[in-house]
Formats: C-alpha cells, sequence, structure tokens
C-alpha cells in the first residue's frame, strides 16, 4: 500500500545516520509487515519522492531475516534533475525523503508511489557548491584536443546534474551523441523527440574534425614483407621459398617445386577425441591454420590447427595445435609452454628460419576464455633441421618496426567476431605493450601490419572504418590516413562486411578483391594514384574463383582456395605482375 494507506506503509525504513552532509553513505533499514512471496535482491530507491525525485535503480537489498533487509545508497553531493521538469535541484541544507518502491506492490510500480520512507536531514556547507548557480550553468562539457583527426582520442572532462542513479555499485557509463553542427547555445536543453519524449543534452563540446592526411603523402612504398592477422591456412616458409602449404576438404596441400603432395587429416579426429575435444564437420576435420617445417632427416614437418567445439562454450573457440612427419599417418600435439594450456594454441609464425608455435598466457583449460590485450603470447620454437621444441620468445620481425599481432583466439565470426591485439618494442622484443589504439584488431577480417621504414609502420584493416592507419613511431600512437573512395563502396563502412578485402602488395599498391558493391572486380590503387583502377585482363576463373575467397599474398603471387563443399577444392594463384591497369 502507498505511504499513508490507514493501515500504514508496507515498509518501515530505517536511516543511519539520520543526518548528515552531501556524499555520505547511507543505510537504509526495512521492515516488511509479512514474508515476500518471493525473495527478490534488487530494490528501486528515491531521494526527495519517488514522483520526481532522484532514484536509485538496482540497489542490492542484504536479507537479515525474511521481513527485514538492509540496503546501501550514497546521498547526492550534486544538484539533480527532477523527474518530469525542466528543473534542476540544487544542493541545499533541509529534510529529504528515502523512499523505497516495487518491492511489495507491483501495481502502479513506477508510477510515483512509495511503499514506505523515511527523513534525512541534509547539512549544505554555505558556498560549498559553486557550480549550477543557474539552469544554464548546472553543466559542462570540454574536448581536448579541440581539434583533431578520425581515429584520435579525445579527452572529455565536464560536470553535470545527476539524474538516476544506477545501483551503488553497479558500473555505468553515459552515454554521449556526435552530431553535426553548430552545438546549441545551452549547456542544458530540453527537446522533444520524433514520439514526443523529451530528449534532455547535458554538456556539448565543440570538436573541429579534420580530414586526415593522404596515405600518398608518404610517398612510394615498396614493403619487403608483410605481417597478417588471424588464422593462415596458406603459408610458405620462407627460409624454403616455392613451397605452399595450404588447408583443403579433409586434407592438406603442399605444391612447389616437387609437385603436389596431399596429406590427409583422417586421423586428427581420434588424436582430438583422445584429447577430450569433439571435431566440427566431417570425418576428416579441416584445418584452421598450416606451416611447414624443415625436419632434417625425418624430411618436411606439417604443423596444423584444428578447430574444437569444447564443453561449456559456442564452438568453435579454440583451436588444437597438431604435427605430423609421415604425410598425416600419426598426428602429435605441438608442446605448450608453461602458463598456457593445449586449448591457448594462438597461431604458426615463421622467424627467419625458425617456426613459433604461439600460445595465450594465462588460458583457462575450460570454459569460456577471453584473451588479456595486454599479454604477449608464449612461444614454443622449432629450429630448422630439428625435429624437437625448444621454449622461444616473441621476437621483433626481421625488417621493419618491432610490432607484431599478438594471440589469435578464434571466436564465431557469425556472432561475436575475434578480437587480436597488437604489440610494440622499444627495447628490441625484450618488453612488448599495446597501444594506447587501436589495442585489438577484428581478426575475423584481413589485417596487415606493412613496414615502411625503420621506425613507420602501415595497419591496413579490412573490417574497420579505418582501412588505413600509419605509425611514426615504432608502434606507439596511430593515426589515419585517407585513400580515395574505393567503386562501389560506402565511405567509412565494413568493407569486409560486404565481401570484400583490401591489402598491399609488396609493389605498393593496394589492392581490393572480392565484392564490392555490385561489382567482383579487382581494383588497383597504384603509388601515388589519385584513383582507383580496374584490373584489365583478369581471366573470368579468378574473378569467380576468388568472389568468397580470402586471397592470401605469398611473395609475389596471390593464392586462394575458393569455397566450395567439393572435395579437394584447387588452389588458385595469380603473379601480382600480372596485375596491371
Amino acid at each position: 500500500a502507498p505511504t499513508g494507506a490507514k493501515d500504514g506503509p508496507a515498509v518501515q525504513l530505517r536511516l543511519s545516520p539520520p543526518s548528515g552532509v552531501p556524499g555520505t553513505v547511507l543505510t537504509v533499514t526495512g521492515e516488511l509487515k509479512a514474508p515476500l512471496q518471493k525473495k527478490i535482491g534488487l530494490a528501486q530507491l528515491c531521494w526527495d519522492g519517488c514522483k520526481a525525485g532522484l532514484h536509485y535503480q538496482g540497489v542490492s537489498l542484504a536479507w537479515v531475516n525474511p521481513t527485514q533487509f538492509t540496503a546501501s545508497i550514497v546521498v547526492p553531493a550534486a544538484p539533480w534533475l527532477e523527474s518530469g521538469t525542466r528543473t534542476v535541484k540544487a544542493l541545499a541544507t533541509g529534510d529529504y525523503k528515502v523512499s523505497i518502491e516495487c518491492i511489495t506492490n507491483n501495481k502502479g510500480c513506477g508510477l510515483g508511489s512509495s511503499e514506505g520512507s523515511a527523513t534525512f536531514h541534509l547539512k549544505v556547507a554555505t558556498g560549498s557548491v559553486t557550480w549550477c548557480p543557474t539552469l544554464s550553468g548546472c553543466a559542462r562539457l570540454t574536448a581536448s584536443p579541440s581539434a583533431s583527426f578520425p581515429g584520435d582520442i579525445v579527452k572529455l572532462a565536464g560536470y553535470a546534474p545527476l539524474i538516476s542513479i544506477i545501483g551503488s555499485d553497479t558500473p555505468t557509463q553515459f552515454e554521449l551523441k556526435v552530431s553535426r553542427g553548430e552545438p546549441p547555445p545551452d549547456q542544458l536543453t530540453f527537446s522533444p523527440t520524433s514520439n514526443g519524449a523529451p530528449e534532455i543534452i547535458i554538456g556539448h563540446a565543440r570538436l573541429l574534425v579534420q580530414s586526415p592526411p593522404p596515405m600518398s603523402a608518404i610517398g612510394k612504398i615498396k614493403p619487403s614483407v608483410v605481417d597478417f592477422s588471424g588464422p593462415s591456412p596458406i603459408t610458405e616458409n620462407p627460409a624454403n621459398p616455392g613451397q605452399i602449404v595450404w588447408c583443403s576438404q579433409g586434407n592438406i596441400g603442399i605444391s612447389g617445386v616437387d609437385g603436389n603432395v596431399s596429406i590427409s587429416t583422417v586421423g586428427v579426429r581420434q588424436v582430438l577425441t583422445a584429447l577430450g575435444y569433439g571435431t566440427l564437420g566431417a570425418s576428416s576435420p579441416n584445418c584452421v591454420s598450416v606451416a611447414l617445417a624443415d625436419g632434417g632427416s625425418l624430411g618436411k614437418i606439417v604443423l596444423a590447427s584444428f578447430g574444437v567445439a569444447p564443453s561449456l562454450q559456442a564452438p568453435p573457440l579454440v583451436n588444437i595445435a597438431l604435427e605430423t612427419s609421415d604425410r598425416g599417418v600419426h598426428w602429435t600435439p605441438v608442446p605448450v609452454p608453461p602458463g598456457s594450456a593445449i586449448s591457448g594454441f594462438a597461431g604458426f609464425r615463421y622467424q627467419g628460419s625458425s617456426l613459433q608455435a604461439l600460445f595465450a598466457p594465462d588460458f583457462a583449460s575450460s570454459g569460456p576464455y577471453y584473451p588479456n590485450p595486454e599479454a604477449p603470447p608464449l612461444v614454443e620454437m622449432l629450429k630448422s633441421g630439428n625435429t624437437s621444441w625448444i621454449p622461444g620468445t616473441l621476437d621483433c620481425p626481421v625488417r621493419g618496426p618491432c610490432m607484431t599481432f599478438g594471440s589469435f583466439i578464434p571466436g564465431n565470426c557469425v556472432m561475436t567476431g575475434s578480437q587480436q591485439s597488437i604489440f610494440y618494442s622499444s627495447d628490441n622484443g625484450a618488453n612488448w605493450f599495446p597501444p594506447s589504439w587501436p589495442i585489438q584488431i577484428q581478426a575475423c577480417a584481413p589485417n596487415e601490419l606493412v613496414p615502411v621504414s625503420g621506425q613507420v609502420e602501415l595497419l591496413i584493416s579490412s573490417s574497420s572504418q579505418y582501412l588505413i592507419r600509419e605509425s611514426i613511431d615504432g608502434g606507439s600512437t596511430w593515426r589515419v590516413l585517407s585513400i580515395p573512395s574505393i567503386p562501389g563502396v560506402v565511405p567509412g563502412s565494413n568493407l569486409y562486411g560486404s565481401g570484400a578485402e583490401i591489402q598491399m602488395l609488396l609493389n605498393g599498391s593496394l589492392i581490393v578483391t572480392g565484392q564490392h558493391g555490385n561489382s567482383f572486380d579487382w581494383e588497383l590503387l597504384l603509388p601515388g594514384s589519385g584513383s582507383w583502377c580496374p584490373v584489365k585482363g583478369l581471366p573470368a576463373g579468378v574473378r569467380n574463383s576468388s568472389r568468397s575467397a580470402d586471397v592470401h599474398q605469398l611473395g609475389n603471387s596471390l593464392y586462394w582456395v575458393p569455397l566450395s563443399s567439393k572435395p579437394n577444392p584447387r588452389l588458385h594463384s595469380i603473379s601480382v605482375a600480372d596485375l596491371k591497369c
């Protein structure tokens, strides 16, 4: 029953302390007339009345017995907006009701009636609150710097009256709205929305967004190496050029100077089952990443990771790395470094003449896992000509600034995606740090780190609204670079989401493959050019087979495997030298 009913309030409230200054931590004790049919853990409390006062939403209740509870709130230390009005209540000495609602009676709940209240005496020292002398002076927002480029970090600061408090122990954040044009004259504005409901804008700051510098300002770029994010289904060991290893349907292909070799993955299912993991797909699992190492007297060692469906998780969320030296007859797990788990496999990486297997640190052996974006991966290393793994370290790339991608932990790219960190080192790989921005990239789409010089690097991201970013200080900070609009693509949209990808070729050109707009033409942006041009003479088979495939650059050629339900799809390739406008 509401306060004031004949039989009294449904909840008797007591406050401790009964008086205090702004910011006082207040203990609220409630006594019910009878136990609730179903005990609740959260309640709504109000300051200065439930109809127009300040609401505390989702306050935790601690039950002393079936009819008694305690809760804790903080007395307002700032002015607050009265609900349903255009009035800001200033902090002032006086008596204020602390009320509770929606605990015993759900009918009409939230319409302003309370089920019990008690009085708190607020003591505000004269001159202690200087802001909010008028309505327009009750809010302020500043942006620093006041002029920036897309992708820059802007620091916001200011003050505002309270609207509501989301519990006393629940984190929350404000809603930020970015609008083009001149800001309103007042810092606190009330305006109706399209459905007639009032919209309150509390504080605004002017921010001048400047056009980013063009990528052409860098001059001619001719990278000697490119580092790729995400899985690696098609690779070439730089220490043994000419041999391409790739994931296929139910097998692993090796193409090169010695002809074509097929490695069966039939035996993988039994190994993964013995490790306690269910496999995905057919009886011959498809690999996610693959690498090729020189095993000396044993010949080629093929390494591959396979997606599995661990318990307590939605598949697939982890990969398991295995190796074989007898063309798939026997498979064994890749060793795991201390501090990780077999399910923490995070990618293969060629480093000079060695092969590295990366693992995420502190990886949970079961249950959901979210990689720590600030923790660099752990490393196991296989040197050329050896068969025994040894502990390794995350090393700087052979060329360019000392920066690299971190752990790749597969997610569900249809749902939550898969994040991958970026790390840089200023002491030749002894210590690694993530940049302030971007800490992570979306690894479901292709990303490239392209070294330009000793301190300059480009980040090319197909799924980001910032397609090209540049670091000129070895990876610590990044800025956005602009490029001419891609034909058929809305600027700022998700290029990969439409079925296309962008990457830089070793001759310095940018290339877009896949579907963009209604076209499947490959587009080139030649170094220094101000516009894109379609690749001339591109065979129809190339255009058709690459429509839904990720195109991988290895050396001076592009490779891809068409997405097909047919067994043993063929590896396709085209020389970069054949790509001309």
